[in-house]
């Protein structure tokens, strides 16, 4: 390990902007990986990770880590104590952060059978449990409308656990244009709604088709709504109005690899 870092250094000030602005993430390209489980995930997925950075109080595992890593030529900093935990806004903060490249995600073509669309949602933590089942149910492309939470967000890349390094991870600016354009390649492209047309495990989910998540307060967008082929709906008690939008993904999304597996 070369280095110890003060809180003054510019490479923590570079991690304090990667932490909090959107914007500067996307011009640079990079975003902050958390713990230990995650950094290993990027490792094993071929991820090239830029550096990584650790408290005075890292464990024999995490010095393991750190040793594999510099054998990768990723230089390890270590910080000052209280550094790390202050960029962090997660209730347990991790003492080993590492710095990420966000790579290119591969092209949609026919024959990737399911993707999913997340129009306009907001929390990240939904957000990355749909890309967490997104990967578990062997889905390859994630595929965000700008006006959703950024995928690069800390809070969501700690609740992908490690997924978002196997997942194709896409920000769409016209996702009415993304879906026209997947209608013209022959897919089936569904929304999901309390009152939808089909009960998501009766409807045919084996050949290339889209799912729609929507906002968690107002649905998928009328526009969207207007140019999908079918709606989903999950049966639940009378009493409850519908499951929140990453519970809906997940059972939609393990219904497809179901169908596809048969």
């Amino acid at each position: 390990m070369t280095m110890a870092l003060s809180s003054k250094s510019e490479k923590i000030k570079l991690l304090r902007k990667l932490a909090h602005k959107a914007g500067f993430r996307h011009m640079e390209g990079l975003f902050i990986v958390e713990g230990r489980n995650s950094i290993e995930a990027a490792l094993r997925s071929g991820m090239k990770l830029e550096a990584i950075y650790t408290a005075p109080n890292v464990t024999t595992t995490d010095l393991l880590l750190i040793e594999i890593a510099e054998g990768q030529n990723i230089p390890a900093y270590e910080v000052e104590i209280g550094v790390l935990e202050s960029i962090q806004d997660s209730i347990s903060p991790q003492p080993i952060l590492g710095v990420a490249h966000m790579g290119m995600p591969s092209p949609i073509t026919t024959g990737s059978s399911t993707v999913i669309l997340l129009d306009n949602l907001r929390d990240p933590g939904n957000a990355g449990t749909i890309i967490r089942s997104a990967h578990a149910s062997g889905v390859k492309h994630v595929v965000f409308s700008k006006e959703s939470v950024d995928p690069y967000n800390p809070k969501v890349v700690r609740s992908t656990a490690g997924s978002i390094f196997f997942v194709d991870v896409h920000i769409s600016e016209d996702l009415t244009r993304l879906i026209e354009m997947l209608k013209s390649q022959n897919y089936k492209v569904f929304t999901t709604a309390g009152d939808g047309d089909e009960v998501y495990y009766r409807a045919d989910l084996t050949g290339d088709c889209a799912v729609v998540i929507g906002n968690e307060a107002h649905g998928v967008t009328k526009e969207v709504r207007e140019i999908a082929d079918s709606s989903l709906r999950i049966p639940t008690e009378s009493d409850l109005e519908s499951l929140n939008a990453s519970m809906a993904a997940t059972l939609i999304l393990f219904e497809a690899m179901r169908q596809r597996s048969n």
